[in-house]
């Protein structure tokens, strides 16, 4: 019987770097790198391009590395069919909307979509089999605890920005120039949400513990000045799938809740700013619902003129940036009926393997990625969303056969590789 393979050593023995560690290192930056970069930037005042392409030029080579050494062709047999399919589609359609349809953007598109959702999602997927959930916990811990303490700070330096201040309107969401509200709510979410599961596992180390502490005060802190609904609702239904399997979460939760509305009353300033843009989304009286709503409308309307083969990646009358922040109309605009049936196949498969099938096994993977399901119901564009990709090949990867895998210990895993 052959040895596990513990990853990529040096020859003189001195470095020792395991699949695993790539792994979740590959899955950590496809979240959180990009934030910490654009925080990064604001600090330092740079930029955004300076520290950014590099940062992705990174993903894309560490992404090609852990595809090519050492894999074999079983690996990759963890892979989603149906999803490739999805993901290879769509990217014929960004071809056509680049080199036919000479749209705007669709270049810039194609190079992200590969770089930075393609290779990575490949990548770890390839190599799910070496997935240490408590490993991945604790480097997201760190890489978001980070990013939310360099939040904090350039808040404090008052680097916090208002794009319409000049029109004495005072702004009740936190963003910088290079990083907006959405961006810094769903990062608090996936802290909040790491370190909740992160308390209850076996792993109770002093410093862990600590860490997970901090992370829950933060990030529900930072989650509330960022005062962004799609991230919020996410948090709260992820965090609600986590109790359902366990009773001792919930207890928490409530205890927590109870806690916060205790010494901060429900008449505070962050909980009263945070009602009042749900209250303003409910009745759609704020800017922000109606331009949201005029976007889905736009795309769904383009679908039902070219509803075979889809319109186009993006409206070229709206321009870049104007996409419809719902992924199930934007398949449907993009690819047209076909490409519609299979994400919605590929959502209620995945709705069924997480919800109704051993929510205790692998949580990590598959709440965060029940928080980035509900996340691109609000927000996000295709060629973009590569937290939800990622999470969605692995969740599938994951529910195929468990019993081959171990979420624990990595000394339990199976030697798939040599």
């Amino acid at each position: 019987m052959s040895k596990p393979d513990a990853g990529v050593r040096a020859r003189n023995g001195r470095l020792r770097l395991s699949y695993a560690t790539l792994v979740c290192l590959i899955i950590t930056l496809t979240v959180l790198g990009y934030p910490l970069v654009a925080v990064a930037v604001t600090l330092l005042n740079l930029d955004s391009q300076v520290l950014s392409q590099p940062f992705r030029a990174a993903l894309f080579v560490l992404s090609l590395m852990l595809l090519l050494f050492g894999n074999r062709v079983r690996n990759f047999t963890h892979v989603d069919r149906l999803l490739m399919f999805f993901l290879a589609a769509y990217f014929v359609r960004l071809v056509w909307d680049w080199q036919v349809q000479s749209i705007d953007g669709a270049g810039t598109a194609i190079l992200f979509f590969v770089m930075v959702v393609v290779f990575p999602t490949l990548a770890a997927v390839a190599r799910v089999h070496c997935l240490d959930e408590r490993q991945l916990r604790q480097m997201m811990l760190v890489f978001g605890l980070t990013f939310l303490v360099l939040v904090l700070i350039a808040r404090n330096l008052g680097l916090d920005y208002n794009p319409w201040a000049d029109q004495g309107y005072e702004l009740d969401r936190l963003m910088f120039q290079a990083l907006n509200p959405i961006t810094i709510g769903r990062v608090s979410g996936v802290v909040v949400l790491v370190s909740l599961i992160s308390l209850f596992e076996i792993d109770r180390r002093a410093l862990w513990r600590f860490l997970a502490f901090a992370g829950l005060a933060i990030g529900i802190f930072a989650t509330l000045l960022a005062n962004s609904r799609g991230p919020i609702v996410a948090l709260l239904l992820a965090i609600a799938y986590v109790s359902l399997s366990r009773p001792r979460v919930l207890i928490f939760n409530i205890v927590v809740g109870v806690g916060y509305l205790a010494l901060d009353g429900p008449q505070g300033d962050l909980f009263q700013n945070v009602l009042s843009r749900f209250t303003d989304g409910l009745e759609l009286s704020d800017g922000s619902s109606e331009a949201r709503l005029f976007l889905m409308r736009s795309g769904w309307n383009s679908f039902l003129e070219q509803p075979i083969f889809g319109a186009f990646y993006i409206d070229p009358k709206l321009g870049v940036g104007l996409y419809p922040h719902n992924l199930f109309i934007e398949s449907a605009m993009a690819m047209g009926v076909f490409g519609l049936a299979i994400f919605v196949a590929l959502n209620v498969r995945m709705l069924g393997n997480t919800l109704l099938h051993e929510r205790a096994h692998f949580q990590t993977v598959k709440t965060l990625l029940i928080y980035f399901f509900i996340s691109i119901l609000f927000s996000g564009a295709l060629w973009g969303s590569a937290e939800y990709f990622i999470f969605l090949a692995l969740g599938f990867a994951l529910s195929r056969d468990r019993r081959k895998y171990r979420s624990a210990k990595p000394s339990r895993m199976r030697a798939t590789d040599k």
